[in-house]
């Protein structure tokens, strides 16, 4: 680009005396004669069909947003070509139309030019292409190169098999939420077996780690194991599998044994569980043997606020909050009100709200500590 001498006063195309000139031209001869800005004629934005993650050079960016298929500033930006001795200053774009593989765009390019600001219009299309990016492609053919099988104790569990699988589950979702999204992402996918879960891996450094994690956090027990897979690169490739076997039961699960409700409320790492009694909060130790010949009342989810019912013939009660059945109490029961013997013959006591642990047919009191007065307390029978 030739520029005339800084003392050019009039413009060699127009003639126009009015400055600024850019060489020997005027602003407005220079913009319309010279290719300060350019656009090539489309722009191929390529997006995973499955996840929605988008190619950006030689690498896949996650999805982000609820329409990956939205055109972005940086799909654009990058597509501005410039003319010496020009700089951008600011791109404007304008998306538009109704195909979702074709979008029409309007671009307004503002490029500086010694000291003189000019507005570049410009236009393009930009291409929607849906390709299946490796994560997917891997996940679809069902590649891995690593698993956790999740498995009961050894020793057994209170649970039977068809509530075992549904609750490791819910702890396993619980403990990958925690994991960073990289860990996520390499799992491909999960298998329901008779005997468990089998959860699939493309990252045996992922799986390691989650296997760790995992194990922290449950108190599972954990064994490691290579087999052979294939050759690749003339190098041997194995595939990883991290056996992990929960504890009989987990933290907030209550068991009952000999008549009385213990609450688990530690998990030992070499195994062994932690309970109390929820009546008198009595301690003790249980290996995991033990634990698995004891009876599962309920997970945590059967702590509950109920009204206790005393009619005036036959024992307590309280209600089903689902199926409004009367549902029978275990174990020591609260004190009778000092307000019962001054209600009418025949009346229904009710007391305020309680706390109770749900059983699929039962209930117990537990008042979370102090035993209550031994005079004023009730054996229900069993």
């Amino acid at each position: 680009m030739e520029l005339a001498d800084e003392g050019a006063t009039f413009c060699v195309r127009c003639g126009s005396t009015t400055p600024p000139f850019i060489g020997a031209e005027c602003v407005p001869c220079f913009s319309r004669n010279t290719p300060l800005a350019s656009l090539p004629p489309y722009v191929d934005v390529v997006l995973c069909s499955t996840c929605g993650s988008r190619q950006v050079g030689n690498h896949w960016e996650k999805a982000r947003g609820p329409n990956p298929e939205e055109v972005r500033r940086s799909d654009l930006d990058p597509q501005v070509r410039v003319s010496p001795p020009g700089r951008l200053l600011r791109a404007t774009w304008e998306v538009s139309g109704q195909n979702p593989r074709l979008r029409q765009v309007e671009a307004k390019l503002l490029v500086e030019v010694e000291g003189s600001q000019i507005e570049v219009p410009a236009r393009t299309e930009v291409h929607i292409i849906l390709h299946s990016c490796p994560d997917c492609s891997r996940r679809g053919g069902h590649y891995f190169t690593s698993r956790i099988q999740i498995r009961s104790a050894e020793e057994g569990s209170p649970r039977a098999l068809k509530e075992f699988k549904p609750w490791a589950l819910q702890i396993w979702h619980s403990h990958l939420k925690a994991c960073s999204e990289v860990q996520r992402e390499a799992v491909s996918r999960e298998e329901e077996l008779k005997e468990g879960w089998d959860i699939f891996f493309s990252d045996t450094a992922a799986a390691r780690a989650v296997a760790r994690s995992f194990k922290a956090r449950s108190s599972a027990q954990v064994k490691e194991s290579a087999s052979l897979w294939g050759v690749k690169n003339g190098r041997e490739v194995h595939r990883v599998t991290f056996l992990m076997r929960l504890p009989p039961v987990g933290i907030g699960d209550h068991l009952e044994q000999g008549g009385r409700l213990w609450e688990v409320f530690s998990l030992g790492e070499k195994g062994g569980v932690e309970m109390r009694d929820v009546q008198d909060g009595a301690q003790r130790r249980v290996e995991n043997e033990e634990v698995a010949r004891m009876r599962l009342v309920s997970g945590p989810e059967g702590r509950t606020s109920l009204a206790l019912l005393r009619p005036p013939r036959g024992p307590p009660f309280v209600r089903d909050p689902t199926s409004g059945d009367q549902l029978p109490l275990y174990g020591d029961l609260p004190p009778v009100p000092a307000t019962a013997g001054k209600l009418p013959p025949g009346e229904t006591v009710t007391e305020p709200t309680l706390p109770f642990v749900l059983g699929k047919r039962e209930a117990w009191w537990a008042p979370r500590g102090g035993r209550p007065a031994r005079d004023a307390r009730h054996q229900s029978k069993r």
